[in-house]
């Protein structure tokens, strides 16, 4: 995925830059994300040199992204070691459940808010690493998202201006007075030529 960026932009605020195929594919590993509770899926996106226009904008290093489910009780502060333990894994196939994701309606999330206000995403930032850790279910009401933003993010670029969502409402309540916030924005390099 070498055309997503992940940053820290201020603080306790993230986005997620990225493309139209980037995007889709996002939106397909939070679906593994959901469907494989003792899964983590790591993105070495950290690397990938930001442009001139993102340093210039946004922030000057790009993190590393982490999705998993709470229950896997990763210890976090292991993970700069188990990061660089990793090797290059083997391929495997995974039968994509997309439809399922993607067929969400406005009930499904009432459903989610009311009957399930605890169930968010935990966001924290350590070892150069974004990670996102939460339930099954908080990771498949995510997934639409990614594809609704490959679809209208070329559109919109087109005329000049680019789309995003926010995840905000997706995310915990921070303990203390620092707000937290996670976007995803439609961003081509090409496109842009910058």
């Amino acid at each position: 995925m070498k055309d997503t960026y992940v940053l820290n932009v201020h603080g306790n605020s993230f986005v997620v830059f990225s493309n139209q195929e980037d995007l889709q594919r996002l939106g397909i590993l939070w679906s593994i994300a959901a469907r494989f509770k003792n899964a983590f899926i790591y993105l070495p996106t950290r690397k990938n040199p930001l442009t001139s226009y993102l340093k210039e904008c946004w922030s000057q290093n790009g993190l590393d992204l982490l999705l998993l489910q709470h229950h896997v009780q990763f210890p976090l502060k292991r993970w700069k070691t188990i990061r660089s333990n990793l090797r290059r894994g083997k391929v495997v196939s995974v039968k994509s459940r997309i439809d399922q994701d993607l067929n969400l309606t406005f009930e499904d999330y009432c459903l989610l808010w009311d009957q399930y206000p605890h169930d968010r995403l935990d966001v924290k930032q350590r070892y150069e690493t974004l990670f996102l850790v939460g339930s099954s279910r908080v990771f498949h009401y995510m997934v639409p998202g990614f594809f609704q933003l490959s679809r209208s993010g070329p559109r919109l670029s087109g005329s000049g201006y680019h789309d995003h969502i926010h995840l905000d409402s997706f995310l915990k309540g921070e303990t203390t007075d620092e707000y937290t916030s996670l976007a995803v924005d439609f961003y081509d390099r090409k496109m842009w030529s910058k």
